[in-house]
């Protein structure tokens, strides 16, 4: 079932709102913004991540957009959110008024502003903990084993120590740790802690907890 709604037009000539498809969460979708009178104003992805949207319950916060208009908004009384298949026709999803506000864009002026603009990869390891039904598919499905390597490659790209895959597994199958307060765990360490790293999101194909 397609979800989506939009939040904002903003003063720097965006529209802001979220959308996905809840038989298939976490692959994003393909949107376009039209005006009530079907002219297209803007296309993007709807991967970006949003605490509210985590605390709302919607993919874990990993289903936002925010997307340049490409027309002045002047005249326009309602706008459109349409997902695009590929396989099918365009999917209308609302159409609705919406709301301006006073919101200009962010200058990026570091690294990590723009690690923060990147959609394919988490800004922060908080942005997985809403994760744990996820990651708990994946136990079920290949494993502790499996998760316990996979959260190594992830977190510190290379393969876990026959002692720390002992002891989290251990942790892990005991219910002592979630599978995303083991992530944390291993980013709470020295190792990790000792240089910058970047991690693929979840609406990445590259995520390794993906099941399906």
């Amino acid at each position: 079932m397609l979800k989506g709604y939009l939040d904002a037009v903003t003063s720097s000539g965006h529209i802001e709102g979220w959308a996905y498809d809840s038989e298939s969460p976490l692959s994003p979708l393909n949107v376009s913004i039209i005006a009530h009178d079907g002219r297209e104003l803007g296309q993007g992805m709807a991967c970006s991540f949003r605490e509210d949207l985590l605390n709302a319950g919607h993919v874990a916060g990993w289903c936002a957009f925010r997307i340049k208009l490409t027309h002045s908004t002047t005249g326009i009384l309602s706008f459109g959110l349409v997902v695009i298949n590929q396989q099918a026709q365009p999917s209308l999803v609302l159409h609705q008024a919406v709301p301006y506000v006073v919101r200009e864009e962010a200058p990026i002026r570091t690294i990590a502003d723009l690690v923060t603009a990147d959609p394919t990869q988490i800004g922060s390891l908080d942005q997985l903990r809403g994760f744990d039904s996820l990651f708990n598919a994946f136990i079920k499905a290949q494993g502790i084993d499996a998760f316990v390597r996979a959260a190594y490659l992830y977190l510190l790209h290379r393969p876990a120590d026959a002692s720390g895959h002992a002891a989290y597994k251990k942790y892990l199958r005991s219910k002592k740790v979630s599978p995303y307060g083991l992530l944390r765990a291993i980013a709470d360490s020295g190792e990790y802690r000792s240089r910058p790293r970047q991690h693929f999101a979840p609406t990445n194909p590259a995520f390794p907890f993906r099941v399906g």
